[in-house]
């Protein structure tokens, strides 16, 4: 059965074969790095250069018909090894955001939709106990929104995971709740844009004493009004959400100020009080 511990065993492996991306992950302890308080809430600003291509990256259908999948086995590089768990391939992120980063992706080729899947991502939880699990929908952050993945972090850097007050609203179901049919519950509540088939969201699972916890958060949009190669090319997905925001450029990450920080949350996530409206009897008050 395997283990957190050959999972670790394995990232160190794929390091020493990949010196490319042992030098990513090496560049992460030299990356710019600064905190901004939101209300109670300590966001880290983090320049991550190699990032530019999932902030910048083209997720239109036609963009998406017209490449390769880079998460397909046929199309990954020859160096990325995987580990097989269950009817996935865990893979080390060659384009890491934090220390211990990994893909999480399903072997056959099908599109980013958490339904039938929350069931996979609790038990990468309870697999995984220190890591967070997380999971971008097709319009919140996913680079390839066409083939399912999950990915996983170390919990501890995450200020979500530990912070009293949250600058956006959530949905969090424990325990027995953390099901399929409560997450669809939620997710048919919220509201859908013409022709999309899965409400925005951004998911986590954690395991809290062996019990997993799903933190759901709601979005209204996939990226801010000020997204663009003249404004800030900010695409936040589930990392960014939880408190670490990747600035890929320089000029991005000098940009970012307490009232940024504030629009991007406000533009791309409901308030507690809206969420609580919304799910009255889904939401315990």
């Amino acid at each position: 059965m395997l283990t957190q511990n050959d999972v670790i065993r394995f990232f160190t492996d794929q390091l020493e074969a990949w010196p490319e991306v042992r030098d990513r992950f090496d560049a992460l302890d030299d990356v710019l790095n600064r905190r901004i308080d939101i209300d109670g809430f300590p966001v880290t600003i983090t320049h991550n250069p190699s990032r530019i291509r999932s902030s910048a990256a083209k997720v239109d259908k036609a963009s998406i018909a017209a490449r390769p999948c880079f998460l397909c086995d046929a199309n990954r590089p020859a160096e990325q090894r995987h580990l097989d768990w269950e009817g996935y391939r865990i893979l080390v992120n060659p384009f890491p955001i934090l220390p211990q980063h990994f893909t999480i992706t399903a072997r056959e080729h099908r599109p980013q939709s958490i339904a039938g899947a929350i069931g996979d991502m609790t038990s990468l939880a309870l697999l995984l106990p220190d890591f967070a699990i997380f999971y971008n929908g097709p319009a919140c952050g996913a680079s390839a929104p066409d083939h399912f993945h999950f990915q996983a972090v170390r919990r501890e850097p995450l200020p979500m995971m530990s912070a009293d007050t949250l600058p956006m609203g959530v949905v969090r179901l424990t325990g027995d709740e953390a099901t399929q049919q409560c997450v669809d519950a939620v997710l048919a509540r919220l509201p859908h844009e013409d022709g999309e088939q899965e409400a925005k969201v951004n998911i986590f699972c954690t395991a809290v004493g062996g019990v997993p916890v799903l933190t759901i958060i709601p979005r209204r949009r996939h990226r801010p009004d000020f997204y663009g190669e003249d404004g800030m090319l900010v695409s936040p997905a589930s990392i960014d959400l939880a408190g670490v925001m990747v600035a890929a450029r320089p000029e991005d990450f000098d940009k970012f100020t307490p009232e940024t920080i504030r629009s991007i949350y406000s533009q791309l996530c409901f308030t507690q009080a809206e969420l609580n409206t919304m799910l009255n009897d889904i939401i315990k008050q």
